[in-house]
């Protein structure tokens, strides 16, 4: 008699496979974020920090073709680390059945559908097109209101042009 095995590469409280990059053309979710590091930390076996790091990088690539400024790299690391801690507290506690145990992994699981916002502080002020300042509002508002296009290649050609001349 041979029984059913639920997959062990699903994470937990995610219910979805780490995977190496984000999806879609939208700015990534908290549990996107948290996807990728799994995919870091538990399959290519890297250490918290350089796990970090390698999500950081694809978190700042993304938004870096959506033209929005973003923080410094040492701080979206952290809030990287404090996503996975957090995670790691809810999963110590996941045998408790108890009410208060259940609302915070709702809760969690709820703000993990939330925008990964590391955009600057302030980047409504930036010289930045005002469609990439709407693009980044619709964002926080609600993820599956809009998508990226392609690049901007007017944008590119100014930026490359700027640069060519510096």
């Amino acid at each position: 008699m041979a029984c059913e095995r639920r997959s062990t590469d699903v994470v937990w409280l995610l219910e979805k496979s780490p995977t190496s990059s984000f999806p879609g053309n939208r700015l990534p979710s908290s549990g996107e974020v948290l996807q990728v590091f799994l995919f870091h930390h538990t399959i290519q076996k890297e250490v918290l920090f350089a796990a970090a790091a390698s999500t950081a990088e694809k978190v700042l690539e993304v938004l870096r073709r959506a033209n929005i400024p973003t923080s410094d790299v040492s701080w979206v690391k952290k809030k990287i680390l404090k996503l996975y801690e957090e995670y790691g507290a809810l999963a110590k506690s996941k045998s408790r059945k108890t009410e208060t145990e259940e609302m915070k992994r709702c809760i969690f699981k709820d703000s993990l559908e939330d925008m990964f916002d590391i955009a600057h502080s302030k980047a409504m002020e930036a010289k930045i097109p005002d469609e990439d300042k709407a693009f980044l509002e619709a964002q926080r508002e609600d993820r599956q209101s809009c998508s990226m296009a392609g690049a901007d290649e007017k944008l590119k050609r100014a930026t490359e042009e700027k640069r060519h001349k510096r």
